[in-house]
């Protein structure tokens, strides 16, 4: 497969949510790329609005023309199997996306109509929709030309001996959503050939180079070290993640146990009863992180260390702490706050649980910083001594989890990482980067532009080029060269240097001379 041209097709899908739809009810999805079911959505009561925030990602697909959304309305399990209505059979009405709306590298958001399905109803009927019936759908699709390994060498040497480079001279030009594209680019593309690690440890140390006596803003910013992170973590994570936390998110997804501590939004009565379920919530959740429950990744164990032995050598080993503990910060406490995204589970949580995900969240975010509620957040000052009491515990757990020595149960990245297709998507992603910058900025990213440029040639015509100078594109290796060269560009294609400087010298009664030249049998002497 690396060897051969192909096509990769995938879809990114948000359903987010919908409006207008008979109140009462509850409603699921179907996403049908060409008839065919692909997914489905948890099933969701109608509030204000009627939300499932679901995302699919379907990759490696085949070649398609047709996506539609069907809605449903889940039937009522109280009727009795003969006795349900045929119409349930058939969605309450569907939405097709053309495709032409949605190809391309950005998605695509808006609201689109749902078109009843066509079967009689009865007059004055409770399960019509609305007439502003519709889906809010973010999407995007891609149709990825990949080309052979071999037509990508010379930009993954480039990308694997200069990403410090590289990052440092892009990092200004990009917006927040093209960090996140590119250090997940560059994160899966370095795992694939095992440069991953030294990607992570040189972002770090340059994080902390950069904000100096601010390491307060370490992995807080829009950084591409902090999109980084995050990609890798959720890379090389996901079964610690699902191992350490799956079991609890489960469990608080099924329970009716109110955690709501704010004097404000719960009666004074339930008060005290509410204080001690989110305690007991946070201890659950504190016991099973700092037990190292799950396997945790060798890789993160390896960085972690790498980043305590950066900040010891620079004489601040107060800031590897920092560094450490963006495992809570970019990780663990996000997967708590927003399960869905992080794989632990796939419905959107209801308010109620929402609510205690976030307080949760809060409360182990606060341990790992090793800071106090305070009067800013007066109704969580209770948990104060919940804090102190699990410092040591966060301490020797942030040591054990940056220690080579420690005796942890690890695992190590088992998965697969298609590096043409990584390389392709950063090469796409690169050349709309750049190509509509000024030429003063191209020039400064000198000689990525002219390798972005190699591939491009081998993709089409639709495909946007650089505008790269002449002089400049002659520099890269393998260009091709003029047939005639002005005197004034001869130093460009061949370098000068003077007979006398091709010739050693050597040494004779303390005299520097020349060395005679030796004929060879590959010239014979000429007779007289």
């Amino acid at each position: 497969q690396d060897n051969v041209e192909r096509t990769e097709n995938s879809l990114s899908l948000w359903v987010n949510e919908a409006k207008d739809l008979p109140a009462k009810r509850r409603y699921y999805c179907e996403l049908h790329l060409d008839g065919t079911l692909f997914a489905r959505t948890s099933s969701r009561a109608v509030g204000c609005p009627l939300f499932w925030g679901e995302l699919f990602e379907l990759d490696n697909l085949p070649s398609i023309s047709q996506i539609t959304l069907h809605l449903f309305r889940e039937e009522d399990p109280k009727k009795k199997r003969h006795s349900r209505d045929e119409s349930s059979l058939h969605p309450l009405g569907s939405v097709a996306i053309p495709l032409d709306e949605i190809r391309g590298r950005v998605h695509q958001e808006k609201w689109y109509p749902i078109v009843p399905y066509k079967a009689p109803a009865p007059a004055g009927s409770k399960d019509l929709l609305g007439p502003q019936a519709s889906l809010r759908i973010r999407a995007r699709f891609q149709n990825l030309k990949v080309l052979p390994m071999e037509k990508y060498k010379e930009f993954a040497e480039y990308v694997t001996m200069d990403y410090v480079k590289m990052c440092r001279s892009l990092e200004p030009l990009l917006n927040v959503k093209e960090k996140e594209e590119l250090a997940g680019a560059l994160v899966h593309m370095l795992q694939s050939i095992g440069k991953a690690k030294e990607f992570l440890l040189d972002l770090g140390g340059a994080e902390v180079a950069r904000l100096g006596e601010k390491e307060a803003l370490i992995f807080r910013e829009n950084t591409l070290a902090t999109k980084a992170i995050d990609d890798y973590m959720k890379l090389v994570g996901q079964r610690y993640l699902i191992e350490t936390l799956g079991d609890f998110i489960n469990r608080l997804y099924a329970s009716v146990e109110n955690c709501e501590v704010d004097p404000r939004k719960c009666p004074p009565g339930e008060l005290s009863n509410n204080q001690k379920h989110l305690t007991e919530v946070c201890e659950e959740a504190v016991q099973k992180i700092l037990s190292v429950h799950g396997p945790f990744p060798e890789e993160l164990n390896k960085i972690f260390s790498g980043w305590a032995e950066l900040c010891e050598d620079q004489g601040r080993p107060e800031i590897s702490q920092r560094l450490i503990a963006s495992l809570f910060l970019r990780f663990l406490c996000p997967a708590i706050l927003s399960p869905s995204l992080f794989g632990l589970t796939q419905p959107y949580p209801e308010p109620q649980t929402l609510r205690t995900l976030t307080l949760t969240a809060k409360v182990i975010q606060n341990l790992a910083n090793f800071t106090l509620f305070g009067e800013k957040e007066e109704y969580m000052l209770f948990m104060n001594d919940f804090l102190q009491q699990h410092w040591d515990g966060m301490r020797t757990f942030l040591q054990t989890v940056s220690s080579l020595d420690s005796e942890i149960p690890s695992t190590s990245f088992d998965g697969y990482v298609d590096l043409p297709l990584r390389l392709a998507v950063l090469h796409g992603l690169l050349v709309d980067i750049i190509y509509q910058r000024e030429q003063d900025t191209v020039d400064k990213l000198h000689p990525l532009p002219s390798i972005l440029n190699q591939i491009t040639g081998c993709l089409g015509p639709e495909v946007h080029r650089i505008i790269v100078p002449r002089h400049v594109h002659a520099h890269l290796p393998g260009a091709a060269k003029p047939d005639v060269v002005l005197p004034r560009d001869l130093s460009e294609f061949s370098p000068h240097y003077s007979s006398r400087q091709q010739l050693p010298l050597e040494e004779r009664d303390g005299r520097r001379s020349r060395k005679p030249v030796t004929r060879t049998q590959s010239a014979p002497h000429r007779r007289p």
